[in-house]
């Protein structure tokens, strides 16, 4: 699975990735409640789920002590996990996606935020639970407004889609720019160009451009409209900046770092247009 290795811009450098043994003496009784069950109805005694154990060892592709008995299997699954930090987390991230509810996810949502991890356990795009990076709840909460305001909305698919790949466990900054791209022209044509649903952000940023007058925002400026001109600039800003838009001659990938602020861009743009804060102006 790919893996970070930058220095994000967002608050989770300050915070710890990985299992430490400090945050692993609470994170492991969560791991064992998931992968084992009592041996019998009211016994304190526990032995493995070896359906779980087996699936996780499908998912990850490779094996976790699966082989052995059901009494030795729970102990030789942690002693497989406690051998790499990642591969722990990998295990969390395939449990959450197997058997994740919401109970589940706060119950180890809790230890997380709690023990200072970059991580939470939050559900994703597809409706299944996962581990993402975590960021400032401010921000976290503005996307999760945009998303439960209309879940079934194009514009919420996709900025659910760039948010999971800008902030999941496997992380493509390609993916997360251009999905950001696309919520905010699913967010935006409606207003600006609503006779043509193949407007590009492109399309958008033309007309909005070239009729600066005829367009407001909730803030202006009076000499200069300097509020429209915001918006268009931050529109140009995420669509000039992306890297890999075309297959000609060498396109370059978006960096991490670029497609996290494409999503946070995107973010309050879509917001901007979900709240009616861009507008034509009223003929006098």
């Amino acid at each position: 699975m790919p893996r970070r290795n930058y220095s994000t811009a967002t608050p989770s450098d300050t915070l710890i990735d990985g299992v430490p043994d400090y945050m692993a003496n609470s994170v492991h009784p969560w791991i064992e409640l998931m992968v084992s069950e009592p041996i019998r109805p009211g016994s304190q005694m526990r032995v493995a789920k070896q359906g779980t154990i087996l699936r996780i060892e499908r998912k990850l592709r490779r094996s976790l002590g699966g082989n052995s008995s059901r009494q030795s299997m729970l102990a030789n699954f942690m002693a497989h996990l406690n051998q790499n930090e990642e591969l722990k987390l990998d295990a969390i991230q395939a449990l959450l996606e197997m058997d994740g509810n919401e109970t589940i996810a706060n119950l180890l949502d809790t230890v997380l935020l709690e023990s200072g991890s970059k991580w939470s356990a939050r559900k994703s795009a597809d409706d299944m639970y996962g581990l993402e990076e975590r960021v400032e709840s401010i921000t976290t909460s503005a996307y999760d407004e945009l998303i439960e305001h209309d879940p079934e909305s194009l514009m919420s698919n996709f900025l659910a889609q760039a948010w999971e790949k800008a902030f999941g466990r496997d992380p493509d900054p390609s993916i997360a720019y251009s999905n950001a791209i696309k919520a905010l022209e699913a967010a935006t044509w409606p207003i600006v160009l609503p006779n043509n649903s193949r407007a590009t952000l492109g399309d958008i940023i033309r007309e909005l451009d070239n009729n600066k007058d005829e367009w407001q925002s909730a803030i202006t400026e009076i000499t200069s409209n300097l509020g429209i001109k915001s918006v268009i600039d931050n529109l140009k800003l995420v669509w000039q900046g992306q890297t890999d838009r075309h297959g000609t001659a060498s396109p370059v990938p978006p960096s991490q770092q670029a497609a996290e602020q494409a999503v946070f861009t995107a973010i309050y743009n879509c917001q901007l247009m979900a709240r009616g804060l861009v507008n034509k102006v009223e003929a006098s």
